[in-house]
């Protein structure tokens, strides 16, 4: 059997089921999402050495580098990937300091904040070293200071934040060895059939194929905002279907909504609220959509890490007589904003409706703008005040089909009134979208810019054709 990663380890905490495939039937396994987030975090993870200068790094190699360790060691100094194992453990420790009498970890997390997870993460490193005869000082986060603001270049000594998290470890490490023994017994039996006993967010899960294949079309899961917590026991009594549900349970409207939909085939429409948000609009109508990028260490001047900018956007304009396209797409790596919105100022119309799909998103990104680009404010503030959110219609439930399994996001909403898919496209999402765009003008890989502007000029096809079909 394969050792325990403090990979395996966290991942255990959150499914247990994940690690079991991991070790017994790794080619079902799906690939986790994120991997433009992994990758950027192995970078900050780089950039995170340079504040130790004399560190020893140790390569790779599953058989060889715990003994590498070993020797660095003894010269007392920094140790990058530091690695460690015992006969059923292994881990790999981010920076490893020589203090006093001892060692400390310094965990690198790309993130801006301390979570739960970490102390986990860290009290497994911090038990498995102690097995193999380390003595553990002091236990330390490094993470991204969300109040850097990167101006020029890259200050690590700002950007880089220590937090003392060693008693917030000593809290957990009392746990480990008693998960680790879950985890390797849970490992070496066969997959159990109550898959969601440990199961918490099936909605984001990553083996929900696998787990939740017996569930029939329409089951619970699809109810609009039900918590898992009440949804399992809901399961346990053997109403998988929406429509197995007694009639007392449908308190709220939109699930009534949805049982009525399911029940008749047919979308369920308030004609009355739908009129009531068309009569809100003033032509022309101009469909908006940003796309943007954000990385923990800052691309450009003025941005925090993770922080935000659009290098992308898309404009349908319907005057009442024809319908015209604007767009913008970054051409380079130098910092798009101030030639976006140049553009953009150019582009939008100065009076009528700005329609969006989620209009918190458009309106931060243009008051961001604003506030970066004074000279361009009073017409940035004049599109905000104009924004107007096609999805209100779908989050009230004014609107609603089966197909959408009850959601009410884009991508749920467009199949109902086209036969145009995001899923037919190139780049068929916002993260293949930023991570492509970070491809092309970050990385230099071949990728192709019409791709990047059928996406985006998708979403805001789409939202024409919505409002057209309400």
């Amino acid at each position: 059997m394969k050792k325990v990663s403090k990979s395996d380890y966290v991942q255990s905490l959150k499914c247990l089921n994940y690690v079991w495939h991991k070790f017994n039937d790794k080619e079902k396994l799906p690939s986790l999402d994120g991997v433009f987030i992994v990758q950027r975090g192995v970078e900050f993870g780089k950039l995170a050495q340079e504040l130790y200068p004399d560190g020893i790094s140790i390569k790779f190699n599953y058989t060889q580098a715990s003994k590498d360790t070993a020797d660095a060691l003894d010269l007392g100094k920094p140790i990058f990937e530091a690695t460690f194992e015992t006969d059923k453990l292994y881990c790999m420790v981010d920076v490893l300091v020589p203090a006093e009498d001892g060692w400390d970890i310094v965990e690198v997390k790309s993130g801006s904040s301390v979570k739960k997870e970490h102390y986990d993460d860290v009290a497994f490193q911090k038990y498995v070293l102690e097995k193999s005869g380390i003595k553990v000082n002091k236990c330390y986060l490094m993470h991204a200071n969300k109040k850097y603001i990167r101006e020029g270049e890259i200050d690590i000594n700002e950007l880089f934040m220590k937090t003392d998290i060693t008693e917030k470890v000593e809290e957990v490490i009392n746990t480990v060895p008693g998960n680790i023994e879950r985890l390797l017994s849970y490992v070496s039996k066969d997959m159990p059939e109550n898959k969601h006993k440990f199961c918490t967010s099936p909605k984001k899960c990553d083996l929900r194929e696998i787990c939740w294949a017996h569930l029939p079309e329409h089951n619970i899961l699809e109810l609009h905002g039900l918590w898992f917590k009440h949804s399992v026991p809901l399961m346990d009594e053997g109403y998988l279907s929406i429509l197995d549900l007694p009639d007392s349970f449908f308190e709220k409207h939109k699930h009534t909504i949805q049982k009525n939909a399911i029940s008749s085939g047919e979308a369920q429409i308030d004609h009355g609220k739908i009129r009531e948000f068309k009569e809100t609009l003033k032509y022309p109508l101009s469909y908006f959509d940003f796309e943007t990028l954000g990385t923990p260490v800052p691309l450009h001047d003025g941005l925090n890490p993770w922080g935000k900018f659009a290098f992308q956007y898309s404009i349908h304009v319907d005057d009442g007589k024809k319908l015209d396209h604007f767009e913008f797409l970054a051409d380079s790596n130098k910092d798009p904003q101030e030639d976006l919105v140049k553009q953009l100022v150019k582009d939008m119309p100065s009076t009528g409706s700005i329609v969006t799909f989620n209009m918190r998103f458009e309106k931060g990104i243009l008051s961001d703008l604003a506030k970066r680009f004074p000279k361009y404010e009073k017409e940035l503030k004049s599109m905000i005040d104009r924004v107007v959110d096609l999805q209100v219609v779908f989050k009230g439930f004014h609107y609603y089909h089966p197909s959408q399994k009850g959601s009410n996001s884009l991508k749920a909403v467009l199949p109902v009134f086209s036969d145009k898919k995001h899923s037919d496209l190139e780049i068929s999402d916002g993260t293949e979208s930023f991570t492509a765009f970070y491809d092309k003008y970050y990385l230099g890989k071949d990728v192709s810019r019409k791709d990047l502007l059928d996406y985006c000029a998708l979403d805001t096809l789409a939202m024409v054709e919505i409002l057209e079909g309400i």
